[in-house]
């Protein structure tokens, strides 16, 4: 949870980037607080992310919201790895 706390913290000081982001998004996971997890991925794809671990983390939170359409979709999309 410290992770956590100091990843948000600098993200409000403007220090963030997408690799801090993605950490963010997997202690979120990982945290148990799905709808910030699947937040952040959000945003990451939608910010032009291009790496592979959004797509499966926001299949991943988008399947323990209960989102199973969003959540295959999100899979689909993803690259073929030993993950997917």
């Amino acid at each position: 949870t410290s992770l956590f706390i100091f990843r948000e913290f600098n993200r409000n000081a403007g220090k963030s980037n997408e690799e801090s982001d993605l950490w963010l998004a997997y202690c979120a996971f990982h945290l148990g607080d799905y709808k910030k997890a699947y937040e952040e991925y959000k945003t990451l794809r939608d910010g032009g992310s291009t790496h592979p671990e959004v797509l499966l983390g926001l299949a991943c939170a988008s399947f323990f919201l209960g989102m199973y359409k969003e959540s295959s979709a999100a899979a689909e999309k993803g690259k073929k790895t030993r993950k997917r």
